[in-house]
């Protein structure tokens, strides 16, 4: 396909730490191909994932004064829309729940794609972002949903039209795989892989339910004294979890890496990737482990993903492309609980067997290449045309 000669438009708060920030950036590089980008930034000065296109800062300061929060909305609103006039912006491809909401506002001659990423029932109550969320679907001329079940959450609980909201997943650039740098060679370098090691990537969020993970590997951990679990990212949860290694006595073998850039030479020495998310839409983080060779274990949110045919062994569901988990039971975090659930118990047999189970761990290894094939730029790249040209 020839570039095709039109302006569009990602309006996001931030292109920082994050499964959205990641989608946009992606994308702006794929669709760079075809069209003009121009990547809209609520307020952010700091941009950590690689883009392509021109960067505007719409620049509005948030602030705790009532009056002030009301004319930092208009203003807010005037600045996107005045960029979408003057330059001409064919389309506007918004994520998250806010950007979602201005992208209508401002919606004028433009066409306005708002792209919901997650399982959003599991998320929100009744509450204003559900009645934002039900709004921005009525008004924008498509809604791109990251997962088929998130679709389906949209047509039954938030009242979409099935014709008007569509399953595009997110892409994996395999590119960015490849790259790396001096920090992450040091620490790749320094570290000891050799009795095995359990990745984790994501924000120390309370979606990502790490503390489960953390239960279950204590569970492995005794019959297994020398293995290791490793997480990437950073959150409003870390200090909590690292309390929560010393409770459970595996803060020797739990290792808190931070935010990395270009962590993958890091996570492909490792053995296993582990999700364990209470909801997830699409997981860049699962999608990125798949490149790279590793076997997965994942709750059931991402079962899109990872089955076609499943077996059940044991606790555990064997699918074509990982083995599935029950889901945890949502509740607050706290530290000092150290009940378990039967997820914890059925999570720690999951990681214990693909450790033990050579066989098994390379079967997994080599489906998780085969299937990562179908998130690939191009097949993506097309589908996002594809909804692009239908509103000309």
């Amino acid at each position: 396909m020839n570039k095709i000669h039109r302006d569009i438009g990602f309006l996001i708060t931030q292109l920082t730490d994050g499964g959205a920030e990641r989608a946009v950036a992606n994308l702006s590089k794929e669709l760079s191909k075809y069209y003009n980008i121009h990547i809209l930034l609520f307020n952010s000065n700091e941009i950590t994932y690689s883009f392509k296109g021109t960067i505007y800062r719409i620049g509005v300061p948030i602030s705790k004064w009532p009056w002030m929060r009301i004319w930092y909305i208009f203003l807010r609103w005037y600045r996107i829309k005045k960029y979408k006039k003057n330059n001409n912006i064919h389309t506007m491809i918004s994520f998250m729940p806010i950007p979602n909401l201005y992208n209508i506002f401002t919606k004028g001659k433009d066409n306005a794609i708002i792209s919901i990423r997650n399982y959003m029932s599991l998320r929100i109550k009744k509450n204003i972002e559900y009645c934002i969320i039900k709004y921005c679907g009525k008004k924008a001329n498509i809604t791109v949903s990251v997962s088929e079940y998130a679709r389906q959450d949209l047509i039954e609980n938030f009242s979409y039209s099935s014709n008007k909201v569509t399953t595009i997943h997110n892409l994996c650039d395999t590119r960015i795989l490849q790259k790396s740098n001096l920090e992450i060679e040091k620490l790749t370098k320094n570290f000891d892989f050799s009795n095995g090691v359990i990745a984790t990537v994501g924000r120390l969020e309370f979606q990502k339910a790490h503390w489960h993970l953390l239960r279950a590997f204590s569970i492995v951990n005794k019959n297994l004294p020398h293995i290791k679990l490793v997480f990437f990212g950073q959150g409003n949860l870390e200090k909590k979890l690292k309390e929560y290694t010393k409770k459970l006595s595996i803060d020797n073998n739990v290792f808190f890496m931070g935010y990395q850039k270009n962590h993958h030479t890091f996570l492909k020495k490792c053995n296993i990737f582990v999700l364990s998310s209470f909801f997830e839409g699409i997981s860049n983080a699962l999608l990125e482990a798949m490149a790279l060779g590793l076997p997965i274990i994942s709750t059931e949110c991402q079962s899109e993903v990872l089955s076609k045919q499943i077996h059940q062994v044991d606790n555990m569901e064997l699918s074509d492309y990982g083995i599935l988990i029950p889901s945890f039971i949502d509740k607050n975090f706290d530290v000092n609980d150290l009940v378990f659930e039967r997820a914890d118990y059925i999570l720690a047999e999951a990681m214990e067997k693909l450790v033990a189970n050579e066989e098994l761990n390379k079967y997994y290894r080599n489906k998780s290449v085969e299937r990562i094939k179908d998130f690939a730029p191009d097949t993506i790249t097309k589908q996002w045309v594809e909804i692009i040209e239908r509103y000309k």
